[in-house]
């Protein structure tokens, strides 16, 4: 009896630690992550104000060729959309939007999730430099509810290996593309994180 009322206490404790470690957790999380590609940045512009070639680059598209996707909306830039349907936990369903596009410059996206409420968006931002172009890959999330604080709190860690073969994933598709620019000039590809 005694060691029953050991472990309630102890149960009790843990529940009451995880809650009040919640109380201070932010429901918002952002991160980024940037990559050099060596084409024009008119290249990756074109590439990311659509949805065309997903499953060349995008690593939750290539994590599950089963999934049912479709394409409301015009074939590029602002309207531009497609939504998914997945059996893999880890994809889900939802959709993506793109809200906003200056050319060659940068593109901004808004996501839904089913099984998430909050605001998600997303943004490329595209900088000219000397070995090409550099491509910034944001992130910004605010959830709704207790529980999704600790998620939230754990985005950069989950989500930011995601961010990092995505853009792997884009430098050796367009790299690859024929009629490369023969002013782009070989340089760093490191990946590289905010902050």
């Amino acid at each position: 009896m005694k060691i029953i009322k050991v472990l309630l206490a102890i149960f009790g404790g843990v529940v009451a630690i995880f809650l009040i470690i919640g109380v201070f957790l932010s429901n918002h999380a952002e991160l980024e992550r940037s990559i050099i590609i060596e084409v024009a940045p008119s290249k990756v512009y074109n590439e990311v104000n659509q949805f065309d070639h997903l499953e060349m680059w995008s690593p939750w598209v290539q994590m599950d060729p089963e999934a049912i996707y479709e394409f409301p909306g015009p074939p590029s830039g602002v309207g531009a959309k497609y939504t998914w349907i997945s059996e893999n936990p880890n994809i889900g369903t939802g959709s993506q939007e793109i809200v906003e596009s200056r050319v060659n410059e940068y593109v901004k996206t808004k996501m839904e999730f089913a099984d998430m409420q909050g605001e998600f968006t997303a943004e490329f931002i595209l900088e000219p430099v000397e070995q090409g172009t550099k491509v910034r890959w944001t992130y910004q999330g605010t959830a709704e509810g207790f529980f999704m604080r600790y998620f939230m709190a754990s985005t950069d860690m989950f989500l930011g290996p995601m961010y990092e073969e995505g853009l792997l994933n884009l430098k050796n598709y367009l790299e690859g593309l024929p009629d490369p620019d023969p002013e782009i000039i070989e340089g760093d590809s490191t990946i590289t994180e905010a902050g």
